[in-house]
């Protein structure tokens, strides 16, 4: 199964920094980024932007993944 999380992060529609101290050798790798600098965190997902277009992306999720399930996860801070 894959899972999609998405949420809403402290900052909603500013994105963030993600500290040097705070990369792992999994995050480096993930987002191709060097383990030594702070990370960039963009505001949005940059593989779709609107429901329609996650909607693709999800299908195309599935295709590659050869059928597996997707699960979407939708995540918010309390307040």
């Amino acid at each position: 199964m894959i899972e999609l999380k998405l949420s809403q992060g402290a900052k909603p529609g500013h994105g963030g920094l993600l500290p040097k101290e705070k990369i792992s050798p999994a995050i480096a790798e993930a987002r191709g980024v060097p383990m030594d600098q702070d990370c960039n965190s963009p505001p949005r997902h940059s593989a779709f932007n609107n429901p329609v277009e996650m909607m693709y992306f999800i299908a195309k999720l599935r295709e590659l993944s050869g059928g597996k399930p997707v699960k979407i996860i939708f995540a918010k801070n309390r307040t």
